[in-house]
């Protein structure tokens, strides 16, 4: 692993915590370890690995920035990826994904801008079947068919779903978005993977999800108050992701091919990403705050 100041970043997180709390045994609580082994983290003396060290960010990110800002990394990188291998690793990374976004709403300027070459996994979370599926697809054991997941992992993800609502984004869609998601079931259908009834479950809420976009589109707002501004464009070569904006933090998230999911806060991949997010949305066409007619003709083609 590339040189990290482990125990500054310790120092900082302290910092943020309440007072006359352990830093050593809010790490073991929140790393799932013994007494003894956080004391060793805190110290130095165990170095975090890749997976602990993007879990405190995710819960701390302030404390994070600031070391960064601190001991830049140079032409190193805080990236990671998640596979899921267990229902387990679902739920931590559900976790991760939770604290940030609560984190991000307290900050009262939070801006998630999403790039959806097909349907944003926000809107995933509010059903229960399609979570179940969408799990079986990333971590590839649909051959043995939808199994039911953690209880934690439905209340963390509608927890998720409620803050992304509430949150303001810009999002630039694939007007095929919906077509990829529906093809991707009926190959799965196709193949044996999902039975008649868990297809048309699944691409009930999927039709679902286009309405409940356009009336977002039409009220330029999400049903919990977020600001929503959409946007369409065909020819998306970004991979699918986002960049999460709040106070001093930056935190980029999306998927690679094979479904391997990564975040990042490098500042190459954040100028990155910008630049092409830019580039995008000087080519797409603004879907709200557009001319009049505009966002049902948008309807209607991602109706085709």
């Amino acid at each position: 692993m590339s040189y990290f100041p482990q125990r500054a970043f310790f120092r900082a997180i302290e910092a943020e915590l309440p007072e006359k709390t352990s830093l050593i045994q809010w790490t073991a609580d929140h790393l799932d370890l013994s007494y003894a082994s956080a004391q060793r983290r805190v110290s130095g003396e165990k170095e975090l690995s890749a997976g602990e060290l993007v879990q405190l960010t995710m819960l701390m990110p302030v404390a994070a920035q600031r070391v960064l800002e601190a001991y830049p990394l140079r032409d190193s990188s805080l990236i990671t990826d998640n596979t899921f291998n267990s229902k387990e690793d679902f739920v931590q990374y559900l976790r991760n994904i939770r604290s940030l976004f609560q984190n991000a709403l307290k900050s009262g300027d939070a801006l998630l801008q999403y790039v959806a070459y097909d349907i944003p996994i926000f809107l995933f979370l509010a059903n229960s079947r399609m979570l179940e599926y969408k799990f079986a697809f990333w971590s590839n054991r649909l051959r043995d068919g939808l199994e039911e997941l953690p209880p934690e992992a439905y209340v963390l993800s509608r927890d998720i779903y409620s803050i992304y609502q509430q949150m303001d984004s810009e999002e630039l869609w694939n007007p095929k978005a919906r077509h990829i998601q529906l093809r991707q079931l009926e190959l799965n259908l196709e193949s044996g993977l999902l039975n008649e009834g868990q297809y048309a479950e699944l691409k009930g809420f999927i039709n679902r999800i286009q309405e409940q976009q356009y009336q977002w589109a039409k009220a330029e707002q999400k049903e919990g108050g977020g600001a929503y501004r959409l946007y369409s464009y065909e020819d998306i070569t970004i991979t699918n992701g986002a960049l999460l904006s709040f106070g001093n933090v930056q935190q980029m998230m999306g998927a690679y091919a094979h479904v391997k999911f990564f975040s990042s806060r490098a500042t190459t991949h954040i100028e990155g990403f910008k630049q092409d997010w830019n580039a995008h949305i000087r080519a797409a066409q603004m879907v709200t705050h557009g001319p009049p007619g505009l966002l049902k003709q948008w309807q209607e083609q991602t109706s085709d």
